[in-house]
């Protein structure tokens, strides 16, 4: 009796695990839709929220934020070990998105998510999509006083080792808090940590920013958009909008009724920052400042 049963139960997974390689089918086979995938990628905090909440409108679209994707933990998780550079296998990502792309495709829809914690992930997705991209990218002072509201790095991370990478640190809520808030490797550490919140936080934006321009320098330059959030008009959402591959803008009214409500948007707290913490702001972003004409 117990040996049919087991029979039973193992063949069931043969034909579970069998039918989702059919239906995934992610290894060197892009999918079969009009148009590719799009991606918002950026810092966080930067407006994939508001782009999202705006191509939503577009019944051709199906648009999806980190919050709505349903993957939270996975997508950090993902960020985490890209950063890091440690070797893992990326069947479940690939499989999950394909499955997304799959399932938007199946009611003729484009498939867009805006996701910060993919940003270290474009060439991966470009290589078995073909997909496009859109860099939001928001200026550093009102970034990092957003993060700074949220809680980034308020707890300075315990490590003993610098050449290894920092290990979980308990006093995070949730899991996706620690492993999409990246820290320096090795001995820049040590100087991370001697900075102010603000400096931490600072050193966030310049580094993903520029890792970002990065990862998008690897793919075909038709292939993504870099958007400044201060920059989103009316025609700029237009310009989004065909990017992505949608039916029909709605109105500039309609635009302007979603840009006032502002989705995503925290809770503003004043705060004036000391001297040391402006000197590190402004040290600290530089680099990409520069690039990015901020």
């Amino acid at each position: 009796m117990k040996k049919k049963m087991y029979h039973k139960i193992g063949q069931i997974k043969k034909n579970i695990v069998s039918r989702i390689k059919k239906d995934v089918r992610y290894c060197n086979t892009p999918i079969t839709s009009k148009q590719p995938p799009v991606f918002a990628i950026g810092t966080g905090r930067c407006g994939t929220h508001f782009i999202a909440r705006l191509m939503e409108e577009d019944h051709m679209i199906a648009s999806f934020h980190t919050d709505t994707v349903g993957g939270m933990i996975g997508d950090s998780f993902l960020q985490y070990c890209l950063w890091n550079r440690l070797p893992i296998d990326l069947y479940g990502f690939l499989a999950k998105r394909q499955e997304l792309t799959n399932s938007s495709t199946s009611l003729k829809k484009v498939y867009f998510e805006a996701n910060p914690y993919l940003s270290l992930a474009i060439p991966i997705l470009y290589d078995q999509f073909k997909a496009k991209f859109i860099f939001m990218i928001r200026n550093p002072r009102d970034t990092v006083k957003s993060h700074y509201n949220k809680g980034w790095y308020r707890v300075a991370p315990l490590k003993e080792n610098l050449d290894l990478s920092l290990g979980y640190q308990y006093h995070h809520d949730a899991p996706n808090k620690f492993f999409g808030r990246i820290v320096p490797h090795r001995q820049e550490f040590s100087r991370w940590l001697s900075l102010t919140q603000i400096g931490k936080i600072a050193w966030m934006w310049n580094t993903i920013n520029l890792e970002i321009k990065n990862k998008l320098n690897q793919i075909p330059q038709e292939q993504y958009m870099i958007v400044k959030l201060e920059q989103i008009d009316y025609n700029m959402y237009s310009s989004l909008h065909s990017f992505i591959g949608g039916l029909l803008p709605f109105s500039k009214k309609k635009f302007e009724k979603i840009k006032k409500v502002k989705p995503g948007k925290g809770k503003k707290r004043s705060y004036t920052w000391n001297k040391q913490e402006e000197n590190e702001f402004i040290s600290e972003t530089q680099k990409a400042r520069d690039f990015f004409k901020y």
